[in-house]
């Protein structure tokens, strides 16, 4: 993962959800986002990374074949390899939070890419 903007510290101390330069992003994949979501609203010592009531699981946008670059020149050249990754960004939601020690965990659904249980 690489933040562009806004650029976050490079220090220690609290972590902000776009610093870097240590341990700071967990990622788990889940069946349910809608009721983890509301779950971890109850657990204490952990918070979003907003606290806006709006917030919520987020949707990426669907994208296009032509809206990411693969650098890999062979995967870039095949267009059954692009439309796989456009329908997998498609159907990912996720949401972030960060646990008392200031360690961010993304909770994610729709992976489609990642193993099966």
């Amino acid at each position: 993962m690489q933040y562009f903007n806004p650029s976050g510290r490079v220090i220690a101390g609290y972590k902000r959800p776009n610093d870097m330069n240590r341990l700071g992003h967990i990622a788990f994949r889940i069946k349910n986002i809608d009721e983890a979501f509301n779950h971890v609203k109850n657990i204490k010592g952990v918070r979003f990374i907003s606290d806006s009531e709006q917030y919520k699981p987020y949707k990426i946008d669907n994208i296009k074949t032509e809206d990411f670059i693969f650098f890999d020149k062979k995967l870039e050249a095949d267009p059954a390899e692009k439309e796989k990754v456009r329908d997998i960004i498609g159907k990912i939601r996720f949401f972030y939070i960060v646990d008392k020690y200031g360690i961010q965990w993304e909770l994610e659904e729709g992976h489609s890419d990642i193993g099966s249980d």
